[in-house]
């Protein structure tokens, strides 16, 4: 971690537990639909995803990425330093463009308890972090899709995402080619 992350000031993540409480209350009101207040709150994390790639280029001691993998671990490594979540990586796959995130407690999910942890519950209070995943390698000119496979707020033991990247900066190129 570079030293200029380290001086950075922070705020305290009971803030963020409540605010995001706050704003998915609001969107429960605004939507009947899970459906629609999943898609809503994964269109805010991909917001924060872009911003967290420039705020993590400027002030960490990045370098170029060579491969797939080390584009996700940096990815990964964004979330410790600007979330508090301290994720990994397993089961990289189809030539590293298939992979699961795994992490634990995370802020955006502290005190939180569903009316119904059944995994036929709809609603994915935590799918900002999709979002960001999404956000953070969309700057990157790569297209993934991800979803919770494992929720630790319907019973699981940790939280895993499924990442598949569909399309990346060079694919793009080549359509355009065409």
């Amino acid at each position: 971690m570079s030293k200029k992350f380290k001086n950075l000031e922070t705020i305290n993540s009971e803030l963020l537990t409540v605010t995001y409480g706050t704003l998915m209350m609001q969107l429960l009101k605004d939507y009947v639909n899970h459906e629609e207040v999943n898609g809503k709150i994964e269109e805010i994390g991909v917001n924060i995803g872009s911003r967290l790639v420039d705020e993590y280029l400027a002030k960490s001691d990045f370098r170029p990425c060579k491969s797939r993998r080390e584009i996700a671990e940096n990815i990964v490594n964004g979330f410790d330093m600007f979330l508090g979540i301290a994720p990994r990586i397993e089961d990289f796959k189809n030539e590293d463009k298939e992979f699961v995130i795994a992490f634990g407690d995370n802020a955006f999910t502290d005190l939180v308890e569903l009316p119904d942890p059944s995994p036929n519950y709809t609603l994915i209070y935590a799918n900002v972090i999709c979002g960001i995943i999404r956000g953070a390698f969309k700057t990157l000119n790569i297209t993934v899709k991800c979803n919770f496979i494992k929720d630790k707020l319907k019973g699981d033991a940790e939280n895993k995402i499924a990442v598949v990247i569909e399309q990346e900066a060079e694919d793009k190129r080549e359509e355009d080619k065409q």
